[in-house]
């Protein structure tokens, strides 16, 4: 919906025909790079168990009952084809619904090859996950299968490859553009996978079931609290993320530890990053740089998708300072102020990312740079990873001091848009990172000076920025002192 209004609000104009021929050729090589990132999430989650989350009751009485444990499981692995298509089509009707905006061919064409191809995507994904969950398969083979097509994908949209299996399904967004009926046995292909996986389930590792039950009945119970902090950290558990015994970057570390011990322990703690997280902050960063590029090349609601993979990367980077919240108790017998070393935990994510950004705009620009942007890219680097940890502080710290008294003695009518402010205020923070990439392509186009438009207008996430990293300082203060102000 936010994608939907900030589109119309904007109102970005139709492509050329050169751009038309650009999104025809390189559309469906990167629709079917996303298909492949979702068969390799897919593979790996079926080998840990998932994607299956059974009750707890349903995995110690039913699983061992004398009953095949195929015919119990194949219900809930429909439901879970159902519900994940469902979501796939919705998303791939609002990405249609963005690309008919700008690309001739029509609403209902776009809409409905999006639909299709979110349907598909989505049943792909959960038909990898079922097939390497029953083990009939092995599962390092099946995240060796996804890998390879993945890789493949790379090697088609960097012209390594002139044909890649996944860029032909990835055609069916673009069918409006010219239909490809090749792209139809990709489809009945990826049924077959969804069918033979359903039909196999019932090789599901029951103590993988157990270990996933417990875990997403515990995710389940932190949504519903709204505790950021816990919903990470049980992500990561499900996804066995477990930090490395060998800290990477002990050259930096160790010199800096004695002079400088908070930033010292933030690098020790990114250095034992296990592989898993380095890629996906990696992987985040460049999605943030193509949806950057995208904005500046007219696509403004991509702004959304930029600032909110910022915003899940400096999550994972602000990981020190959420540990340190984790234990208030060790914070209060520091001598430090809990606020001044809660902000200096702020240095080492902002270089991470920083660091993650100025390689994303590197590949970015190296892949065809238009004219100018490698300069709104130096300014948007800075802005976007002050931003982005900027959001994930407000989330971390903000979830530090919570009243319940408070919250309880608040009406609905109060109760209830707080809880909606406290939800979009940290992505909206991070998404203010990218307000120079749209101020420069609104002077590009209308013919102004680029460089000094991108640089008045990063006053806007640098003060917001600044205002939080404050925030952060001087939180408690601010606490205690609104509490004294209540009490009298």
């Amino acid at each position: 919906m936010l994608a939907i209004f900030a589109s119309g609000l904007i109102g970005d104009e139709a492509l050329t025909r050169a751009q038309q021929a650009q999104v025809h050729k390189y559309g469906p090589e990167w629709a079917g790079l996303i298909l492949g990132v979702l068969l390799v999430v897919g593979a790996r989650s079926g080998s840990r168990g998932g994607p299956l989350a059974l009750e707890a009751a349903d995995v110690h009485n039913l699983l061992l009952a004398p009953l095949p444990r195929g015919r119990v499981l194949r219900r809930p692995s429909i439901g879970s084809i159902g519900y994940g298509s469902a979501a796939g089509a919705a998303i791939g009707a609002l990405a249609g619904l963005l690309f008919a905006q700008r690309i001739p061919g029509g609403n209902a064409a776009f809409i409905a090859s999006g639909v299709l191809f979110g349907a598909t995507a989505a049943a792909a994904g959960f038909g990898f996950a079922f097939l390497a969950a029953s083990r009939r398969i092995p599962a390092v083979v099946m995240v060796v299968i996804a890998l390879i097509l993945t890789g493949l994908s790379i090697a088609n949209l960097t012209d390594v490859i002139a044909w890649a299996p996944l860029s032909e399904i990835g055609t069916i967004p673009f069918w409006p553009l010219g239909f490809a009926p090749a792209s139809l046995i990709g489809v009945l292909i990826v049924i077959g996978c969804a069918v033979a996986g359903v039909s196999w389930i019932g090789g599901l590792s029951i103590e993988s079931a157990q270990r996933r039950t417990r875990l997403v009945g515990q995710l389940r119970f932190a949504v519903t609290q709204q505790d950021l902090r816990s919903v990470l950290l049980l992500r990561r558990q499900l996804a066995s993320e477990l930090p490395g015994s060998r800290n990477r970057l002990r050259f930096l570390s160790r010199p800096l530890g004695p002079k400088f011990p908070i930033v010292g322990r933030g690098l020790a703690s990114i250095g034992r990053w296990p592989r898993v997280r380095i890629i996906r902050v990696g992987v985040l960063c460049v999605g943030a740089g193509f949806a950057s590029r995208a904005v500046w090349l007219g696509t403004t609601p991509m702004i959304l998708v930029a600032g909110l993979c910022t915003y899940v990367a400096a999550l994972d980077a602000i990981e020190p300072l959420a540990q340190e919240i984790d234990h208030p108790l060790l914070v209060d017998s520091y001598p430090h102020e809990r606020g001044d070393l809660f902000q200096r935990h702020l240095i080492v994510p902002v270089l991470v990312l920083l660091t993650g950004l100025v390689l994303s705009a590197a590949v970015v620009l190296a892949l065809g740079a238009p004219v100018d942007a490698d300069i709104v890219a130096a300014i948007t680097v800075v802005t976007a990873s002050l931003a982005g940890v900027a959001g994930a502080a407000v989330s971390v710290v903000g979830e530090a001091v919570l009243s319940a008294l408070d919250e309880a003695m608040m009406p609905p009518e109060v109760a209830g848009p707080r809880v909606v402010f406290r939800m979009l205020w940290p992505p909206l923070v991070a998404i203010s990172g990218f307000i120079p990439v749209i101020a420069a392509q609104r002077a590009m186009r209308d013919g102004s000076e680029i460089f000094n438009t991108a640089l008045t207008f990063s006053a806007i996430p640098l003060v917001i920025s600044v205002g939080v990293f404050a925030w952060v300082r001087y939180r408690d203060e601010l606490h205690d002192s609104m509490n004294e102000a209540m009490g009298r």
